[in-house]
């Protein structure tokens, strides 16, 4: 089995889903407060959480038929444990029947030989008492002799079937407990890659808003930055208008607005020539990418 570390897994998976949503006040779940950059950082979140939700259902399922398999294996050994019980348990009443008989069988040979030895001592003819009693214990003493080794025989075919039943059922349980030990790898594995895979989603995720969050940085930089140049654009064109004789009396009539470098003049002027010339203006200032005409000629 390969050694796994789930702990260490779980541990780290949970950290990375503390640096997803880590320093996330309001303030610090997201890199700026536009509402752009929020819906794409919640879009990231929700997408990790969605791939982590798949993650999470292949492994209940790949758990569930792992289980349904360990319980096929321990019902499978639990059945043919059980048959070796029924097939190994057929034999032994004819062998108890056997050594049943061998000890009847040298009881009622001693009876007889005691009611033998019995006659014989109340009519022993030429023979002594001595003789008689020697003959008859020696009879005695087969008749244990063939008792003995035939309930040896016995004993040994009892104990033979016992040695191929347990060596059967040994057997099962090691043929059992390999298909388990699998079933167990097989299921700490799944769990090691889930964590792995989970991980990965955390990880990845945390580039993403990495990446976003810089991004966002770099933007609000550069739109600050463009927000100053459009400041001095306006001021700029403001200073020009007012500074020229001709436009002077007209320059509080003419309102400039500038965004993103596009200037936008509005208001009145009493002459076409006097709007071309406010444009000529706006349109020569430094920084300016497009002029957006909007005056009134009165």
């Amino acid at each position: 089995m390969r050694p796994t570390n789930l702990p260490i897994l779980l541990i780290v998976a949970l950290f990375g889903v503390a640096l997803i949503g880590g320093g996330c006040t309001d303030s610090g779940r997201y890199p700026d407060q536009s509402q752009s950059t929020k819906v794409e950082a919640d879009a990231i979140r929700d997408q990790a959480r969605s791939r982590k939700a798949v993650i999470d259902r292949e492994q209940d399922e790949r758990a569930t038929a792992i289980a349904f398999r360990e319980r096929q294996i321990k019902d499978k050994a639990s059945q043919d444990r059980e048959a070796i019980v029924i097939e190994f348990q057929k034999p032994r009443p004819a062998l108890q029947r056997q050594a049943d008989e061998v000890r009847s069988k040298a009881e009622r040979e001693r009876a007889d030989l005691d009611r033998t030895l019995a006659e014989t001592l109340r009519n022993p003819g030429d023979r002594n008492e001595a003789q008689i009693r020697a003959d008859s214990n020696a009879k005695r003493a087969e008749i244990d002799r063939v008792q003995a080794a035939r309930i040896a025989e016995v004993n040994a075919e009892t104990a033979k079937l016992d040695s191929q039943a347990r060596e059967r059922t040994e057997a099962i349980n090691k043929k059992e407990a390999e298909q388990l030990a699998k079933t167990t790898e097989e299921l700490a594995e799944s769990k090691r890659s889930a964590a792995e895979r989970r991980l990965a989603v955390d990880r990845e995720t945390t580039e993403k808003l990495d990446r976003l969050g810089t991004a966002s940085s770099k933007q609000t930089a550069s739109n600050r930055e463009q927000s100053q140049r459009d400041s001095e654009i306006t001021s700029a064109i403001r200073s020009d208008l007012a500074r020229d004789g001709k436009l002077v009396s007209k320059a509080a009539d003419v309102t400039v607005t500038t965004s993103d470098g596009v200037v936008v003049l509005t208001g009145s002027v009493p002459s076409e020539v006097e709007r071309k010339a406010v444009v000529a203006r706006a349109s020569d200032m430094a920084g300016v990418r497009r002029v957006d005409d909007r005056l009134v000629v009165r």
